[in-house]
């Protein structure tokens, strides 16, 4: 078994086969990268845990077994792995060498496919495609943005959806209300996601994004607009 180190900030430190065994043997594996990083890359079974939102979440960590933290280099989870032991008093706490670069470099598997996030770590609401249909029949959500581009728009949209495409929102954006809810849609969820935390970026308060987009809101064969 190889001997774990210590990193700078005195944190228990293991290589990434010395991770991988851990894994293996019960040990959970948390990231601590924000949305997007971890959404493009990640190590399999990776539990996600951004930096920013550790001063709440540590609390779902469990005491019983141990916690292997990783990010890019290893420098973010060497802080988080710090503020766990000093801070939240836990104590089988360890960060992954060189992060998920190094743990590449050694041939260790990753995955690119598409993950879903939890949505308490979005800065967004999630909707189901008929939740979203419904508040806009009440007139809870009376704002909805199309970002794709116009000739995709002009095959179907969300009734009552102005059409600002995405590369347009950032000086566009002031057509739609900071005071009240807005609905942003694209076709299959991930670009109304980046529109979604760009309006959020730009103090938008209420904003939220349907679930698998135009696809799905087709598949629940919900009204569209041409």
């Amino acid at each position: 078994m190889e001997e774990h180190g210590f990193g700078p900030t005195g944190i228990p430190s293991v290589p990434p086969t010395e991770a991988q065994r851990m894994v293996e043997q019960g040990a959970l594996l948390v990231d601590v990268r924000e949305i997007d990083e971890f959404q493009q890359i990640r190590i399999p079974g990776a539990t996600l845990m951004p930096l920013s939102t550790l001063g709440t979440t540590y609390r779902h960590l469990p005491d019983d077994r141990p916690v292997v933290l990783y990010c890019r280099s290893g420098a973010r989870s060497a802080n988080a792995a710090a503020a766990l032991i000093h801070q939240a008093g836990l104590t089988d706490v360890h960060n992954l060498e060189g992060g998920i670069l190094e743990w590449y470099e050694e041939g260790l598997p990753i995955s690119t496919e598409h993950v879903a996030v939890p949505s308490e770590y979005l800065p967004f609401d999630v909707l189901e495609p008929d939740v979203a249909q419904k508040k806009m029949e009440n007139g809870e959500l009376r704002w909805a943005v199309d970002v794709r581009r116009p000739e995709q728009y002009e095959t179907g949209h969300v009734p009552g959806a102005r059409n600002i495409p995405i590369d347009q929102l950032p000086y566009r954006h002031n057509e739609l209300p900071r005071g009240e809810a807005v609905l942003v849609t694209c076709d299959r969820g991930e670009v109304s996601t980046m529109a979604a935390r760009l309006l959020v970026d730009l103090d938008f308060s209420e904003v939220a994004v349907v679930d698998g987009g135009l696809e799905a809101w087709r598949y629940h064969d919900l009204p569209l607009e041409s």
